[in-house]
């Protein structure tokens, strides 16, 4: 089952462009869907409703889609922790805006990547 899940945190914003993108990739799908959405809540929680019915719903196999990193988290040591639960729930992940899969290997290359900048992050706050 693909899991697809979109965010935006103001209320100025909506979801359509990413609906619409993910839509796009979708249709190269061959799999069911189920979305998963919240509007107006940060990306610096995970205390958001869709989210957590997301995380209730998920079951191993399954593929977790979003538009971008930053929807899911806008820390990148966090995102890091969210994405090593899910490969111990045998779940993947991906994302379209930076191409980032994880069940492959240039996939886990990249989240390597991303935990050396996430470091450099927390130590230039």
């Amino acid at each position: 089952m693909i899991r697809v899940y979109a965010r935006c945190s103001h209320e100025d914003q909506d979801l359509k462009s990413q609906k619409h993108e993910l839509g796009k990739w979708l249709k190269s799908q061959d799999e069911a869907v189920e979305w998963y959405e919240d509007e107006g809540f940060s990306g610096l929680t995970l205390d958001r409703p869709g989210w957590k019915r997301l995380m209730a719903d998920l079951r191993a196999g399954d593929k977790l889609v979003c538009y971008a990193v930053d929807r899911v988290c806008r820390d990148l040591l966090h995102f890091l922790t969210v994405v090593r639960q899910l490969q111990a729930r045998r779940v993947t992940f991906f994302s379209l805006r930076e191409a980032v899969d994880i069940s492959t290997p240039f996939g886990e290359a990249m989240l390597e990547i991303l935990a050396v900048f996430g470091k450099l992050e927390t130590r230039i706050r």
